[in-house]
């Protein structure tokens, strides 16, 4: 009989060894004897050390709302004019769980996402419709990263342009 927590994956660590991933909470063990113990029947992966151990780790994660800044990213718009724009995105985690193991740094990845939006929203528009709409230009940003974000946890609640600086001879 297998006995693996749905959700989880074994896997191969190496010298006949297998873990659970994610790791299997203290209390919720299906065999009831410990944090991160698992009973794998032979017939489905091979022959394996019953009672597998995963290592456990506890980790503190924020989960008010915390704003990013995009400071200074120099962009160029369609017209082929630079430009300087800082912005900033509030993010709150949603899902701790998914935030800790499907990416390295969830702060750091929404950051990277936010950076490319904005890039891309940019370089779709002119100098002029980039002035003029620089208060629509965080709606699309938010609209372009809120799914990506909530894949791994953390939602982006809104984002906005704070700065726009022009070239000296603009």
């Amino acid at each position: 009989e297998t006995r693996v927590l749905s959700g989880s994956r074994v896997v191969d660590i190496g010298s006949g060894r297998y873990s659970l991933e994610p790791p299997v909470p203290c209390g919720r063990t299906p065999s009831g004897t410990g944090c991160g113990a698992v009973m794998i029947s032979d017939w489905e992966i091979g022959p394996v050390v019953t009672g597998a151990w995963s290592k456990e780790e506890i980790r503190k994660v924020d989960l008010r709302l915390r704003t990013l800044v995009l400071q200074g990213q120099e962009m160029m718009t369609l017209d082929k004019v630079t430009l300087r724009v800082t912005m900033l995105a509030k993010m709150k985690v949603a899902d701790p769980v998914t935030a800790l193991l499907k990416v390295d740094d969830y702060a750091a990845q929404l950051y990277g996402d936010v950076q490319l939006a904005l890039r891309d929203a940019v370089g779709a528009l002119e100098l002029e419709a980039v002035v003029g709409q620089k208060g629509r230009l965080g709606e699309q940003v938010t609209l372009a990263v809120r799914e990506k974000a909530l894949a791994y946890g953390v939602e982006l609640v809104e984002a906005g342009v704070r700065d726009l600086i022009l070239p000296g001879e603009m």
